[in-house]
C-alpha cells in the first residue's frame, strides 16, 4: 500500500497541483480519499466508528477506484489493491481490536496462552446493511484448505442465532479470506479461510445446492415462456 501511495496516488495529486493548485477541487478530493483510506485501516475502538466507517467505505473506494482507472493500472494491480484494502478493513471492523493489528503497540499488550489464535468476530450496520466478521489475528499463511467451496457456492450460516443462506462471492488472492452475502436480508459476512474450513468440517456451516428461492424464481420464468 505505501508503493501505491508514494508511486501511484502521488502522481495523481502532482497533476492536480500543477493543474489547480492545492486548492482547488481535485486535489481536494485526491487528498480527502487518501486521508479516508488511511483512516479506514485503523482499528476502530467503538460501534460509532465502525458505523462511520460502514458509511464512507463505499464512496472512499469508489473514489479510489476512480483514480486507479484514471492511472491505467491494470486490472490485476487494481484487484491487489483493493484486496489489500479489504483485508486492512475488515481488521479494521473487528470488535474486540486486538492490540495485534496495526495502530497499536505489541509491547503494551499482556502475553496470552494461545492469543494468536484467539478468534476474533465483528458486527457493523450502516442503515439495513449488516457485516459480520469471523477472523483470526495471524494472516492466512501457504496454501488454502483444498475442501473449501468456490465462488459461487451458497452455504448456510448461522449468524446471532438465524440461519441465512449467503453465496459466496469472492475470495482475496492475497488473504484468503472469503465474502459471502445474501440479498434478503442484506447482509454479508467475512471469514478467515481457515475458519470456514473449521466450520465447515463441524458442520455449523454447511454446504448448499441450488437455494430454494432460484428453483421457485426459475419454475416461474420457465411457466411465463409457455
Amino acid at each position: 500500500m505505501q508503493d501505491f501511495f508514494r508511486l501511484h496516488w502521488k502522481r495523481l495529486l502532482e497533476k492536480a497541483w500543477f493543474e489547480e493548485g492545492i486548492t482547488g477541487p481535485t486535489w481536494q478530493a485526491h487528498s480527502r480519499t487518501l486521508s479516508m483510506l488511511l483512516w479506514s485501516f485503523r482499528p476502530k475502538a467503538d460501534g460509532d466508528e465502525r458505523q462511520a466507517l460502514a458509511r464512507e467505505l463505499p464512496n472512499v473506494l469508489k473514489s479510489l477506484k476512480a483514480g486507479m482507472e484514471q492511472l491505467q493500472l491494470p486490472a490485476d494491480a487494481q484487484a491487489g489493491i483493493l484486496d489489500a484494502c479489504f483485508e486492512r478493513q475488515t481488521r479494521a471492523m473487528r470488535v474486540s481490536g486486538s492490540p495485534a493489528d496495526e495502530g497499536f503497540d505489541p509491547a503494551m499488550a499482556l502475553p496470552r496462552p494461545g492469543r494468536s489464535r484467539q478468534m476474533t468476530q465483528g458486527r457493523v450496520e450502516a442503515g439495513n446493511l449488516i457485516l459480520h466478521t469471523l477472523d483470526l489475528p495471524d494472516p492466512a499463511g501457504g496454501e488454502l484448505p483444498g475442501s473449501l467451496p468456490g465462488q459461487g457456492a451458497w452455504l448456510s450460516v448461522n449468524l446471532d442465532g438465524v440461519d441465512h443462506t449467503l453465496c459466496l462471492c469472492h475470495r482475496s488472492p492475497a488473504s484468503g479470506r472469503s465474502l459471502l452475502f445474501s440479498p434478503a436480508p442484506c447482509l454479508a459476512l467475512s471469514i478467515h479461510p481457515q475458519l470456514l474450513d473449521l466450520r465447515l468440517r463441524d458442520g455449523s456451516i454447511r454446504q448448499l445446492g441450488e437455494p430454494p428461492l432460484f428453483a421457485r424464481l426459475l419454475a416461474r420464468a420457465l411457466e411465463s415462456a409457455g
